[in-house]
């Protein structure tokens, strides 16, 4: 079960962008607002009562729909509430991501941000993501949300068209980390056998993606006005 909810994790915290537009919708003023962290979003729809991954007789793993949404809304609430505090909107298109780190120290993250339609575009500061991560944060690029704002809420989330871009750009990786879990004793087995499971697993992974009929994964922030005198 955790298996597949690492899946839908991967998802949420892999960075691409998605260029869409919506002229049609206003674009709200963001400028000196505080975004403090409420809840996660998720909305999920499956055409079964049922998931399943794995591959007879070597691995198999099923879950009701009802219980996985019980349990990625329980592991989401616990990470995001433990490490997201919010998103600061400044001037000039400025802003500040407030996370608590594992030390329990909060940390400013600066970047930018960039309206379109329905969609929030943000960017990370690359000097203090190099200074994080290393190498690794020359490849993230920006992230787009799509977002919906009513009274002082501000939802934030990745639909499924986003999930399908982000399994096309990490199948493999994806793939190779299910069949890691499996816990298979390849060295015992004909050769061939770890690539024939490694394709079946894309192939069923390909299929839960067909039969999800509407995923949303983000979060509620609650927006206030900034004092930055």
């Amino acid at each position: 079960m955790k298996t597949l909810i690492s899946l839908f994790l991967i998802s949420f915290v892999a960075f691409c962008t998605i260029s869409c537009n919506d002229d049609d919708k206003d674009t709200p003023d963001l400028a000196n607002r505080y975004g403090a962290y409420e809840k996660p979003h998720f909305a999920f729809e499956y055409a079964s009562d049922t998931i399943r991954i794995g591959m007879k007789p070597y691995y198999e793993k099923k879950i009701a729909v009802t219980e996985f949404k019980a349990m990625f809304n329980a592991m989401a609430t616990e990470k995001m509430g433990a490490y997201f505090k919010g998103i600061q909107f400044k001037e000039n298109k400025q802003l500040i991501i407030s996370a608590r780190m594992k030390e329990g120290d909060v940390y400013n993250l600066p970047g930018t941000y960039e309206l379109s339609g329905n969609y929030l575009q943000i960017t990370l500061d690359k000097e203090v993501m190099a200074h994080l991560m290393g190498d690794k944060a020359a490849n993230i690029p920006a992230i787009s949300f799509k977002y919906d704002i009513r009274g002082k809420q501000m939802t934030m989330y990745f639909d499924k068209v986003y999930l399908q871009v982000i399994y096309s750009m990490m199948e493999n990786q994806i793939a190779a980390m299910i069949v890691d879990m499996m816990e298979i004793d390849f060295s015992q087995m004909p050769e061939g056998m770890e690539a024939m499971i490694m394709k079946e697993v894309k192939n069923q992974l390909g299929e839960i993606l067909t039969q999800i009929r509407k995923i949303e994964i983000g979060f509620v922030l609650m927006l206030d006005k900034l004092d930055y005198a």
